[in-house]
């Protein structure tokens, strides 16, 4: 079941290619800081693309509107 909205995706898209893309630049210079920036890139890229938040779901969240679940 879905529960993140279209603009929690289009945020998380945003915020997680950045990170990525952040963590990736910037992992020459320090591994471990720039490591961890680049794995949460990527969880947000991956709850985006489904849809679907485990946090979200633990605390009761639900950005999605019910049509779109």
């Amino acid at each position: 079941m879905k529960n993140v909205g279209k603009l929690d995706q289009q945020i998380r898209y945003v915020v997680g290619l950045g990170l990525l893309f952040y963590g990736g630049i910037a992992f020459l210079v320090d591994y471990p800081f720039y490591l961890g920036a680049a794995i949460i890139g990527a969880a947000l890229l991956i709850t985006a693309r489904l849809r679907l938040c485990g946090l979200y779901r633990l605390i009761g969240i639900n950005t999605c509107p019910i049509d779109e679940r």
